[in-house]
């Protein structure tokens, strides 16, 4: 559906095949699941600060700052409540590893593909050796990845509140899998950027 006076969709939606909605539904899971883990992060910001201070780190603070006063804050912990360390420490791996997942999915490109009956995503970044990585992921493999941010997230916003109520401490959920365990290595394939055009 598009305006026949534009080459752009004017109010389509969706503007995605058909057979790509359940994997778009995923990545936008995956998203705002991982809003979520940084609204923890907030949480933790507010365990003794005044309002207006924890507003004002909230704001002015990256996501890795907001780790590592969480970590400072939180490590007389150690000696005094062992369990609570564990706990936040439990969080901040997962959280992390919930980051590297958004970050991947969040920008890679995902085209359905027919032939496999699989999502083809496709990453180019530096880390990878200037190579562009293409690999094949199923829905439920997006789906898992959405619902282990979800476990992450709901583990760790308890933690704060059992940091200052009587609320029990939750019990610990699986570790989340890194993007790169989704998918076997001999599917993974190393795709040679083409060479950059010579500026004349």
């Amino acid at each position: 559906m598009r305006d026949k006076d534009s080459m752009y969709g004017q109010a389509a939606w969706p503007d995605y095949p058909n057979d790509q909605d359940n994997a778009m539904h995923a990545v936008g899971c995956i998203t705002s699941w991982w809003a979520r883990v940084e609204n923890v992060y907030e949480r933790f910001l507010y365990q003794g600060l005044e309002y207006s201070q924890a507003a004002f780190l909230r704001t002015t603070l990256t996501n890795s700052q907001k780790i590592g006063l969480i970590r400072a804050s939180t490590v007389i912990l150690r000696r005094t409540e062992p369990a609570m360390s564990e706990a936040i420490g439990t969080f901040l791996l997962y959280a992390n590893i919930c980051a590297e997942n958004r970050n991947f999915i969040a920008h890679a490109d995902i085209q359905s593909d027919a032939k496999l009956g699989a999502m083809r995503v496709s990453k180019r970044a530096n880390q990878f050796g200037g190579k562009d990585y293409v690999f094949h992921v199923n829905v439920a493999d997006l789906r898992r990845m959405a619902q282990e941010m979800a476990d992450v997230a709901l583990y760790g916003s308890i933690i704060p509140l059992a940091m200052r109520t009587p609320v029990p401490l939750p019990p610990i959920p699986p570790k989340p899998r890194k993007w790169d365990q989704l998918l076997p290595k001999e599917d993974r394939k190393s795709v040679p950027r083409p060479p950059e055009a010579s500026e004349a």
